[in-house]
């Protein structure tokens, strides 16, 4: 084993350079004022209920156009602290439709809410979290950050400081003008009205049907005192509203003395037919009912329904609960737990869902009483109530015939049945049976919450108020069987407290938990239970997916599945234990934990397999952040399967850190941060699987216990987790926690397989918080540098073999570069006169027009190698029809392109300290800019499109005296050559000038004739017969003669045109090569004017 403090960079020793500079903020937030018309308007972060619900439940965003014109905002998006993206489209946009444009396109002092509507792959932290919203070509548009957030409230910007953490609305607005800030949220008033019953998802009626169907809401007025309901009205969190009114408040009307609720009384509003559909949500839903002032008067919630049953208050607060049973305008029901069983007969068993509903029992649903007295009991007259509040009477016709009982009498010791074959049935997966005596008493209660399939019997539950749970087998009319008490050497392995998605999904989503026979013998189950506090389930073959019994051999390890049973359940949000109960009642096993992660199963922390090594004495013994004997992640799970046993590590540990990444919010930054580069400097493979990288992570422990996987390292396309000698891996952190950020820590281990600390990771906070740039230990120097840029998965850079800020200059432009075929060709070049590679990410492209405006793009992609140039432009394909050389769009090369303004700029190249590398100012651009003496550079003549201005002399050569001077030697246009090449002569060639069309043509055909072996003729007008005839004697004795004519033009008089058309058919006919020069268009470099020929 290795201990060390710092980690090593080998080989390289690199020269610090200063952090970037970040733009002005507040200290103590991160905000940002919007800067444009589109805005952050809204938050919800921490949602009543699941954060991930289906719109208008979960987390949701709103927008705001304060603008003068539309904005298509599709493919937008929003992007977390954790990099985690969401696109504005079909999925995320409320109420987006492809047919019209107006549900995408936000409109001038519009709204839009953009939900989180179930997505798996992104999510709004309720503390300590930034949103930043990007356009669609991933320019930065707006942010909001905040600390924290309270359920159900959601956050504005502030108004005293928009860089300060966003702070809570008074109500939530989605989709409307915010409510206004304040430190508590909504307003609350006392109230002697409040909710006192909800039927939110009706059956058999529509959510919208007229009452006595549909939604209903029943209040109450527990004071002393009769309430004028005028003006009051209920509304959810989406902004749907229920008036109290003739229409909705059943039994008003036009008379105002209607509109009265009384002391003690109850009223009922309902949705009426009011609606397409209803108006309260059957899962997470926030109701509140408001005053006539404004004002809440109460507020309550609920998770779930189920249909027909009614919600009411628990008696320990928080979400609403069901009801026993509906009673819309009447008293409520007495609680399931306030009933308890009198008398001698019973409900001992209960077959709800069958393959032959409607059939008589024992073939159809039924339930079965015992009467344990000494006495028979008449049973006519007597009544169950179902949670739906329907009843079934107990007379001849239900209580099934018994030759050795009376027709409605049920003996001392005996069961008797009861059958349902009329129109009201058992419901299949949730139900409550309250029995009632004939003078209406109540003597006993049964309830079940899951559908365990067809054909199955239920009994009662270990204590009266739980869940029934399956029998071993339908009994009816006869004892129920029961397993026989068992012990064995059993224990929990391994659990999921919080699956992905609901936990209460059915298997194979949702909670599980996993056992395993550890003796030598087989041992049955059935019978055996998981407890915790207030929470119970018995083991039964139907809550265990893998198997068709409940027999566990020597060995075997099987899942139990919670199937989202509201008998027990495991926590994620607070602590929790449970404990494993043999057929006796004694407690053979225990878990416990303290944290969680969404997906993420937790095993005993001595297990080889959570990385505390083959004896288990690396198990962390923190009881600050976590219980010496809480349980915790592994490195991967397995549901069903043995827990692997992993013999000591012996692998190679030369492994080291050379380069970390711990902030940036671009998209464009790939990897994203946080990572983490690796380097094996030994000669063996090291094999990555179940390394750790670890911290002291106080929010969530289990955030900093990241094993390394294939699915960690960067750009690999296989599982393989083998890093070769002497090569790099990236390796992208899973949860983004190191970093500046009070939530985040500052420093970071590396741990074996075997969880032996191998070094440690203590960069400085200078470090941790530098945006976007990548960090290195000189271990020479003993220090922290900042490398040139990422070089992620590659040898970092090495300062002293890069070029300096004084070989980076400007060294041509075109400012207004339009022709038929693009009008964004301008461009500007940048050269390397230096004589080492420069590579340029980071540094600054700054463009600043003459009313001081300025706008700023950061170089992300761009090297010049030395002695090299290479040209920026807004439409690469156009340019590269004119200009040669290296050419770069700006986008692939920059944040966001730079538009060179016509009227004039300045233009400025700045080094990532901060330090100005060079300055042009042309026309009207402002001349005090920082780089720059003097007036401004002009055209040095009028009237001609696509001017280019070099510096020096376009070859080159450079002057540097950061004057308009520089760029006076040379100028061209757009597509001209530049004659750089090599123009002296060091053999025998000679010029002949000639002046035509008098003089010369004698002298011509006389050269002609002394041609030998090539011979080549640029004319803009043949119009000689004897040239023409000479050129095809040339060709006839063996010269190669290559002809370049001028297109004739439209504009040319009938001779020339048709002289130059007979001439250069001639020619061809002869055999010689013939080309046009020309086309149609105003650039000048479509006509061949020149008169050259060379020979030889």
């Amino acid at each position: 084993m290795r201990i060390e403090s710092v980690f090593l960079l080998a080989l390289m020793l690199l020269v610090p350079l200063t952090p970037l500079v970040e733009p002005a903020e507040a200290v103590s937030a991160r905000s940002q004022p919007c800067g444009g018309s589109i805005c952050i308007n809204e938050v919800m972060p921490n949602p009543n209920g699941y954060d991930d619900a289906v719109w208008p439940n979960g987390e949701w965003l709103e927008l705001h156009n304060s603008g003068t014109t539309s904005v298509d905002v599709r493919n937008w998006y929003f992007s977390n602290k954790a990099a985690r993206t969401l696109t504005l489209d079909s999925n995320s946009i409320v109420g987006y439709d492809a047919a019209n444009a107006s549900t995408y396109t936000l409109a001038p002092g519009d709204f839009m809410i953009v939900a989180r509507n179930g997505s798996s792959t992104f999510y709004v932290a309720n503390s300590n979290d930034f949103m930043t919203l990007y356009d669609s070509s991933s320019g930065w548009i707006d942010e909001a950050t905040w600390n924290s957030s309270s359920s159900g409230v959601s956050l504005e910007e502030d108004p005293a400081n928009a860089y300060n953490d966003w702070i809570p609305t008074s109500n939530p607005t989605p989709g409307s003008s915010n409510s206004g800030g304040g430190s508590g949220g909504p307003t609350y008033a006392q109230s002697d009205v409040i909710i006192h019953e909800v039927m939110a998802d009706p059956w058999p009626s529509y959510d919208n049907a007229t009452w006595p169907g549909g939604e209903w809401v029943e209040i109450y007025n527990n004071g002393t005192t009769t309430i004028d309901l005028t003006g009051y009205w209920l509304q959810d969190l989406a902004g749907n509203m229920i008036q109290f009114d003739e229409n909705h408040l059943v039994g008003a009307s036009s008379d105002t003395g209607t509109m009265l609720i009384n002391p003690q009384e109850t009223r009922v509003i309902s949705v009426n037919s009011s609606t397409n559909s209803g108006v309260l949500n059957n899962g997470q839903e926030t109701l509140r009912l408001y005053l006539a002032n404004g004002s809440i008067g109460d507020e309550v919630m609920w998770s779930s329904n189920q249909p027909g049953f009614s919600i009411e208050a628990n008696p320990s607060g928080g979400m609403w609960q069901y009801s026993t049973y509906p009673t819309p305008n009447a008293t409520n029901a007495v609680k399931l737990t306030d009933i308890t069983a009198s008398g001698d007969v019973q409900l001992s068993e209960i077959f709800p869902v069958s393959t032959m509903d409607g059939s008589s029992a024992p073939d159809g649903e039924w339930v079965e009483f015992y009467n344990a007295g000494s006495t028979s009991v008449d049973l006519n007259g007597w009544s169950i109530i179902d949670g739906m509040g329907n009843v079934t009477y107990l007379d001849p016709g239900t209580i099934v015939v018994n030759s050795s009982q009376g027709s409605t009498m049920i003996d001392a010791g005996e069961r008797r049945l009861v059958e349902f074959t009329g129109e009201t049935r058992l419901w299949d997966n949730h139900n409550h049976l309250v029995v009632r005596d004939a003078s209406g008493t109540i003597v006993d209660m049964g309830l079940y919450s899951t559908n365990y399939g067809p054909n199955v019997s239920l009994i009662r539950g270990q204590q009266y108020y739980d869940p029934w749970t399956p029998s071993i087998s339908p009994s009816p009319g006869q004892p129920e069987p029961t397993p026989t008490p068992t012990t064995g050497d059993v224990r929990i392995t391994e659990v999921l407290p919080d699956a992905i998605g609901s936990d209460s999904a059915s298997y194979p989503n949702g909670e599980w938990i996993e056992i395993q026979n550890m003796g030598a013998e087989e041992v049955d189950v059935a019978g055996w239970r998981f407890s915790a506090s207030g929470r119970t389930l018995i083991l039964h073959q139907y809550n265990m997916p893998d198997k068709s019994d409940t027999i566990l051999q020597a060995g075997e390890t099987t899942l139990i599945a919670l199937n989202g049973t509201s008998q027990f359940y495991l926590k994620h949000t607070t602590p929790d234990q449970i404990f494993l109960y043999d057929g006796n009642g004694v407690a053979v096993h225990s878990a416990q934990w303290t944290h969680t992660l969404e997906g993420v199963s937790l095993i005993n922390n001595t297990e080889s397999h959570a990385g505390a090594g083959p004896l288990g004495t690396n198990a962390p013994s923190s009881t600050t952040t976590w219980g010496v004997e809480d349980w915790l992640n592994a490195a991967w799970m397995t549901p069903g399967q043995e827990n692997p046993v992993w013999s000591a590590y012996s692998g190679s540990e030369s492994i080291v850190v050379t380069e970390i990444v711990t902030s940036c919010d671009l998209p464009s930054f790939q990897p994203a941060a946080d990572w983490i580069e690796l380097y094996n400097e030994g000669n063996e493979d090291i094999n990555l699987n179940r390394w750790m990288l670890g911290a002291d992570y106080t929010s969530n422990p289990l955030m900093g216990r990241q094993f390394i996987d294939a699915s960690m390292l960067w750009e690999s396309t296989s599982n393989s987790t083998i890093l070769a000698p002497m090569s790099r891996v990236v390796v992208e952190l899973q949860y983004d926690i190191f970093g500046p950020d009070l939530d985040d820590v500052s420093s970071m281990d590396l741990m074996n397989p075997d969880g032996e600390l191998m070094l440690s990771i203590t960069p400085p906070a200078s470090s941790l918080s530098t945006t976007c740039g990548s960090y290195g230990y000189n271990a020479t120097n003993d220090e922290w540098i900042e490398f040139l840029w990422p070089t992620p998965g590659t040898p970092e850079p090495d300062a002293n073999m890069m070029a300096s800020i004084d070989d980076i200059k400007f060294s041509s432009i075109m400012w207004d570069g339009v022709s038929s075929i693009s009008t964004e060709m301008e461009f500007f070049e940048l050269t390397n006169v230096g004589t080492e590679a420069a590579m340029l990410n980071g540094w600054t492209i700054k463009r600043i027009a003459s009313d001081g405006t300025s706008f700023e793009s950061t170089i992300t992609n761009l090297q010049i190698d030395a002695s090299s140039s290479v040209k920026l432009s807004n439409d690469v394909a156009a340019l590269e029809l004119f200009e040669d050389g290296n050419i770069l769009d700006m986008s692939v090369a920059m944040e966001n392109p730079i538009y060179l303004l016509d009227s004039g700029m300045a233009l400025q190249l700045i080094h990532p300290t901060g330090l100005v590398a060079d300055t042009i100012v042309y026309k009207n651009g402002p001349v005090d800019t920082e780089g720059w003496n003097g007036v401004s550079l002009s055209e040095p003549v009028s009237g001609i499109d696509n001017l280019i201005l070099y510096r020096g002399d376009g070859c080159g050569v450079m002057t540097d005296t950061n004057q308009s001077a520089d760029w006076h030697q040379r100028w061209g246009r757009l597509g001209a050559s530049d004659f750089c090449g090599d123009v002296q002569f060091d053999d025998a060639t000679s010029i002949t000038p000639l002046i035509a069309p008098e003089h010369g043509l004698m002298d011509l055909l006389n050269w002609i004739d002394g041609a030998q072996t090539s011979l080549h003729v640029h004319l803009y007008i043949l119009q000689s017969s004897e040239l023409m005839q000479a050129l095809i004697d040339a060709h006839d004795r063996g010269v190669n003669v290559v002809v370049v004519l001028n297109e004739p033009e439209d504009w040319w008089n009938s001779n020339d045109k048709q002289g130059q058309e007979a001439y250069a058919y001639a020619l061809k006919d002869a055999g010689l090569s013939v080309h046009w020069f020309g086309g149609s268009g105003d650039d000048p470099y479509l006509y061949l004017h020149a008169k050259v020929a060379v020979r030889d």
